[in-house]
């Protein structure tokens, strides 16, 4: 039970960010409340770069500067896993195939491992081109901002009960970044879940971490380490 509510908790807010402020424009995204300084010099990225290496009990991301390294009962799911656990019918899917879906529909889980106590908690990486959604000027800070409202009616629709969403700043890596908190329940069991937020260039990496507390959540996150 509670591994299912993880797993359905996971794609409910998957989709909900990757639909916030969607709606890809040939124009410039104009310039809005939270943006990034217009003299602040961002790396040029391709989609390619942003694409982590996994290993058995790790994750690094060069781009995002981030490493992850899990305990040994934690299992690091493959490309081909995560398709099967977002529910897309895909096989052989490569680190050239996600660049490729990156580009081309704006987000896309690069990264998924769940603890080895079968409870569901679970830690996941979507990484999302801002210019196909909110607009790839937004800062951290304004992302989060403009996802509260979609994620509190994404988890209400779903059933979800006491649901508490709430942006703050989280250490993460050895760096502050912007974060989104949410504290809900179902049907009795509580579910918390950290979203990080990691802006380098026109892109976002979205970490995730649920357990079915806030400390189990955090102390997940501190598998992280900057690069």
């Amino acid at each position: 039970m509670k591994k299912l509510l993880c797993i359905l908790l996971t794609l409910t807010m998957l989709f909900t960010l990757a639909a916030c402020g969607k709606g890809k424009s040939s124009e410039p995204a104009p310039a809005a409340e939270g943006a990034a300084p217009a003299e602040t010099k961002e790396p040029e990225l391709s989609a390619q770069d942003l694409i982590g290496e996994k290993g058995e009990h790790s994750y690094e991301n060069k781009a995002l500067k981030i490493r992850a390294d899990l305990p040994e009962d934690w299992i690091v799911l493959t490309n081909d896993e995560i398709a099967e656990v977002m529910g897309t019918a895909m096989e052989n899917l490569t680190d050239e195939d996600l660049a490729a879906s990156l580009d081309e529909s704006g987000a896309v889980c690069d990264f998924y491992a769940m603890a080895g106590d079968g409870s569901g908690s679970n830690l996941n990486i979507q990484l999302q081109n801002l210019s196909f959604f909110q607009g790839a000027a937004l800062s951290e800070q304004a992302v989060a901002d403009g996802s509260l409202d979609q994620v509190r009616q994404a988890l209400e629709g779903m059933g979800m009960e006491n649901v508490e969403p709430k942006v703050e700043t989280f250490r993460f890596a050895g760096k502050d970044h912007a974060s989104i908190t949410c504290s809900a329940s179902y049907t009795g069991v509580p579910l918390f879940e950290r979203q990080v937020i990691v802006k380098v260039g026109r892109y976002i990496g979205i970490v995730t971490s649920f357990a079915f507390s806030q400390e189990d959540a955090d102390r997940y996150l501190g598998f992280f380490s900057g690069i």
